[in-house]
């Protein structure tokens, strides 16, 4: 809406003009089959490590202090500001670790059992044991000694038998327990446990290879509406399968393009995104063979549209590639449609400062800059209301427009009430860096009779979609 502001006298007025605008989203819906064919499987053997954490307290508690919410929780957390501590020789404690998560087909060569530890005190050194724990066998480390300066990472090394001196298997994995014994410590000294974990090494044979399958765009989605100068999140979802077990997957990757650019081109926000690993493509609900990836990608405003124009030949496709550590998997996709977003932005107000009566703005124009914050190219229409004044009103044909920067006299069009589409043909952005814009010249003629103070109006500016128009 337009405001105009002037002193109420005998010269005419001022006058500030509010801009409003409309925006045109075109929506098309299309259905896309994607057949894919198989791949050859070839039978390799790969080595992998799985990192297992307490998730319960253990059979043995002798450490008194916590500084934390539950003793489990204080030396898994993998924060030095959460630990379990003691001033007694001979304390122990022990835990209960996750379930593996490796896949039946694994062989397990070994496991590595880490606490992270600090002492505090003075003379000899202070000294811990590393426990390991299965069924009624308390098997022990030899003595390490233990940091006064810091937190530290200390190790069993490669341990190739459980505690009974058995050949590890995923039973006696998951029944496990891991913990630390205080082997030196004097008085007055204490010792201060922040971490402990159990590190499996383990090697898988066969031919498998992920598998992604059920790959969705949007839950289904027939097209994508963009959102005008702004990104628009497009969910990509998928099942990734391993006949190794689910932990056996070692990333996701997924790239959603325009296909006439194709998977291999590089990223660009016009046509083509990537994502990549557990951050990028979130895992969740792993269980026995199979785990379900989310990869959601921020796609601008100005990404190329494929339900009209060069591209409505093409689509959108949400590739998912799986990998684990033989190499990477069978990819599914699936298809999209993006839709048309004619949009603009446009200068807010317009001041055309204080006019005498039948006075025109001559050669002091006023501009307004119009962005194209949509994905095609657009026309634009304009049309405008009469200008309230605190007397009278100054008729709508008094403005007028051009895009070119001249006198009153000189403009191109005059403003009407109903909306008239000029011929801007302002193109869609394709430049990250730079913005698509266009400037309007605006003047004004006040009545020679008829109107006096401050006056109002609106003018209303709306993008046309010029797809295939010109």
């Amino acid at each position: 809406m337009w405001v105009n502001r002037g002193l109420n006298k005998p010269r005419f007025f001022d006058t500030i003009l509010i801009i409003m605008k409309k925006v045109r989203t075109k929506f098309t819906a299309a259905f896309f089959v994607v057949v894919f064919c198989c791949l050859l499987v070839i039978t390799i053997v790969w080595a992998a490590a799985e990192t297992l954490r307490p998730d319960a307290n253990g059979t043995y508690q002798d450490w008194p202090t916590l500084q934390g919410t539950t003793r489990y929780g204080a030396v898994s957390d993998e924060s030095d500001s959460t630990y379990i501590e003691t001033d007694t020789k001979d304390d122990q404690d022990t835990y209960d670790i996750n379930d593996s998560a490796i896949g039946a087909t694994a062989t397990i060569n070994s496991v590595e059992i880490f606490v992270r530890a600090k002492a505090s005190g003075s003379g000899g050194a202070e000294k811990i044991k590393i426990l390991d724990y299965l069924n009624t066998t308390l098997r022990s480390s030899s003595q390490i000694s233990v940091s006064r300066t810091s937190f530290t990472d200390y190790s069993t090394g490669n341990l190739t038998t459980d505690p009974e001196g058995n050949a590890w298997t995923l039973t006696n994995i998951d029944a496990l327990e891991i913990g630390v014994e205080v082997s030196a410590l004097g008085k007055n000294e204490t010792m201060q446990v922040s971490e402990m974990w159990a590190e499996v090494d383990y090697t898988i044979s066969g031919g498998a290879r992920p598998a992604a399958s059920a790959v969705s765009i949007d839950s289904g989605a027939a097209s994508v509406n963009l959102t005008e100068n702004t990104t628009t999140t497009v969910s990509c979802t998928a099942t990734v399968s391993d006949t190794d077990g689910y932990a056996s997957i070692t990333s996701v990757k997924a790239q959603l393009y325009r296909t006439g650019v194709g998977s291999a081109a590089a990223d660009d926000n016009n046509n083509h995104y990537t994502l990549e690993g557990d951050s990028e493509c979130v895992p969740s609900s792993g269980s026995g063979n199979t785990e379900y990836y989310t990869c959601d990608f921020e796609v601008y405003y100005y990404a190329d549209p494929t339900d009209a124009g060069a591209y409505s030949a093409q689509q959108w496709e949400c590739l998912v590639i799986p990998e684990d550590a033989g190499g990477q998997g069978t990819p599914d996709s699936d298809g999209i449609e993006m839709n048309s977003l004619a949009a603009l932005n446009v200068t807010s107000a317009i001041n055309y400062g204080t006019l005498d009566l039948g006075e025109d703005t001559n050669l002091v124009r006023q501009n307004a800059t119009i962005t194209n914050t949509g994905n095609v190219n657009i026309d634009v229409e304009f049309s405008g209301t009469n200008m309230s004044c605190d007397s009278g009103f100054v008729p709508v044909g008094g403005q007028k427009y051009s895009t070119k920067d001249e006198k009153y006299s000189l403009m191109d069009y005059v403003l009407s009430a109903s909306p008239v589409e000029q011929d801007i043909d302002l193109a869609a952005q394709t430049d990250d860096a730079v913005v698509s814009t266009d400037e309007i010249y605006w003047g004004l003629a006040a009545p020679a009779t008829g109107a006096g103070g401050y006056c109002t109006g609106t003018n209303t500016i709306s993008a046309v979609n010029d797809i295939g128009v010109d």
